[in-house]
């Protein structure tokens, strides 16, 4: 299996671009620069392949590959009589994203309202006015933050139903177009690779 020899400029600057989007939702750069490079390519590539375009080290590339697997937008491929192994990128990238949600973010906003809950109990115990004032304040915050989770679980529980039923809403209040061509991307199936 062949891979790229060596990596256009415009792809190099593709792959940058998702890099510095990735940096800003918490990931790495090199994140963003080795999922884009992969998905960019027309069958799974080779680490030596993505080292040699990107112009990072073997163990960069290796933990790289390893997180970008954990959260499932790369996907290990070892054809058989190749000793490499070769990745390729997640086709629907809904899943991943749903799995990062669900996993990351979620995670950590209902930890934060579950903090945010022990210092209200904290502060009321206190007695002092200021105090409680800033509990009352807080409870506010944890309203807040409750009527979120709500709403980010039925989110992350519907996943693929708002993408086969978005079109239909969608028509109702004229960002049909839009959304029908996201759904189509996003449900796009997963062609096998040749080996």
């Amino acid at each position: 299996m062949e891979g790229p020899t060596s990596i256009h400029p415009v792809v190099y600057q593709a792959c940058e671009a998702v890099g510095q989007m990735m940096e800003l939702w918490g990931f790495k750069r090199i994140h963003g620069m080795v999922w884009t490079f992969i998905y960019l390519q027309p069958r799974p590539v080779s680490a030596q392949d993505i080292r040699e375009a990107l112009g990072i080290s073997t163990g960069l590339a290796s933990m790289t590959l390893a997180d970008l697997q954990h959260w499932d937008v790369v996907h290990r491929r070892s054809p058989p009589g190749e000793r490499r192994d070769f990745f390729e990128a997640e086709a629907n990238i809904w899943r991943p994203i749903l799995k990062v949600l669900r996993e990351r973010e979620y995670y950590q906003m209902n930890a934060t309202v579950e903090a945010l809950r022990g210092f209200e109990k904290l502060l009321a115990a206190t007695g002092e006015s200021h105090d409680l004032y800033a509990a009352g304040r807080l409870a506010e915050l944890i309203a807040l933050g409750e009527m979120a989770l709500k709403l980010f679980s039925q989110f992350l529980e519907l996943g693929g139903v708002i993408m086969r039923d978005a079109s239909r809403m969608a028509m109702a209040s004229g960002m049909g177009e839009t959304l029908l061509a996201l759904k189509r991307m996003l449900s796009r199936e997963e062609k096998p690779s040749e080996p």
